[in-house]
């Protein structure tokens, strides 16, 4: 990979994708900055931010960090050519799939040394907007930008690339594979580097649809069956220790960290692509703990609740109750659990509507599934509060 050096030649251009669905991400990304900046083997790192949302690439908003104003994309490129683009993402906006965003890249990859840093697991990439394949790169010399490079695909790229398509590295995170790019852009030789890439095309023609069609379906029942069968089997336990409580990005990591601690970031983010859950806060930014900013669609958290074990939705709710000890909400999970008869029901407030739904879900599924045997005392977890009406 690279390593410091007396003449450093290269700035590099980092460009995070600020859609949605890289909330979740955004500390991952954070880490990378940082090491490219602890390195000091380039001269500058900069970090711009892109909302690839857009299905447009008009639309596409490009900023420099702690910016609200646009940038055009050749503001990034360095008439010198000593600059690299490298741009991290899921590729789940909307501007992936539709090749909004494919479309910017091959113009950066057409003057400038260009790669996307793909933040999730390979397994994961066909959840994306992108389709890489392997390839084999070789450059004519250091620092030269993509439309330079010699490439051979294992495989043909779908569809018809046009004349100005240019090879963009897809590139997981990881020592390897970022070493394999790093030896192509400042030491490439007579050796051919293996990676995986994308064909890049400014007139590529955006898709009519954004979403597959599975991913559509309305049925809960349907929906969670789908995911069980496409899901990993610590993605599918992860659903269901969080159809027992309320979801924001906090609560989600803490359960997965306390009841999961052998699986990693890749497992929620398929919890959270599943089509199983939306977005309900406007704000992204959003970290009251006690406010919700996700939801299961209508029927799944039942659904879900129904698949797992009523001494795990027990464990969890005594987890969230004692992470959010002094909000009034959230610990009343553990409340309910510990003292089903005695517990105070919380005044109903539009802040813990959603909180108090939780509850009445979560106790409707237990009543739902088999009685404990006297080797699990006192699990009949919300049992006081079977009565609970809220709207």
């Amino acid at each position: 990979m690279w390593r410091r050096a007396e003449d450093r030649r290269f700035d590099v251009a980092l460009v995070v994708d600020i859609a949605e669905s890289m909330d979740l991400w955004q500390p991952v990304v954070r880490e990378f900055r940082h090491l490219l900046e602890r390195l000091g083997a380039f001269r500058d790192v900069r970090v711009f931010q892109l909302d690839s949302s857009a299905p447009r690439q008009d639309d596409l908003v490009l900023t420099a960090e702690g910016s609200d104003v646009a940038r055009g994309w050749r503001e990034l490129v360095d008439p010198a050519g000593e600059r690299l683009i490298l741009v991290a993402t899921d590729t789940i906006g909307s501007g992936w799939r539709s090749g909004a965003v494919s479309g910017l890249l091959a113009r950066w990859g057409a003057v400038a040394p260009t790669a996307v840093l793909h933040v999730m697991p390979r397994r994961l990439w066909h959840w994306g907007g992108l389709a890489p394949k392997p390839v084999r790169l070789s450059a004519p010399a250091a620092g030269v930008a993509n439309r330079r490079l010699r490439a051979r695909f294992g495989a043909a790229p779908p569809g018809e690339p046009g004349p100005e398509a240019v090879p963009i590295p897809v590139l997981e995170q990881s020592p390897e594979w970022l070493a394999e790019w790093s030896r192509l852009v400042a030491r490439p030789g007579t050796d051919w580097t293996e990676t995986t890439a994308i064909l890049a095309d400014t007139a590529a023609e955006p898709e009519t649809s954004e979403v597959p069609d599975e991913f559509l379906e309305d049925d809960a029942e349907k929906q969670v069956l789908r995911f069980r069968t496409i899901a990993s089997p610590q993605a599918f336990e992860l659903a269901g220790l969080l159809a027992a409580v309320p979801l924001n990005t906090p609560i989600m990591r803490e359960v997965q960290r306390v009841m999961l601690p052998d699986s990693d970031l890749s497992v929620l983010a398929e919890v959270l692509l599943s089509g199983l859950l939306q977005r309900t806060s406007n704000d992204p930014s959003e970290r009251d703990p006690a406010v919700p900013t996700h939801e299961f669609g209508d029927g799944v958290r039942a659904e879900l609740l129904a698949t797992g074990y009523r001494s795990d939705s027990v464990r969890v709710a005594r987890l969230v109750g004692d992470w959010g000890e002094h909000d009034p909400g959230l610990r009343s999970f553990k409340e309910a659990v510990d003292y089903p008869e005695d517990s105070e029901i919380p005044e109903l407030t539009a802040k813990n509507a959603s909180i108090l739904r939780i509850q009445q879900t979560d106790t409707a599924a237990s009543l739902k599934r088999t009685p404990p045997t006297t080797s699990e005392p006192n699990r009949q977890h919300f049992r006081g509060r079977s009565h609970l009406r809220v709207i």
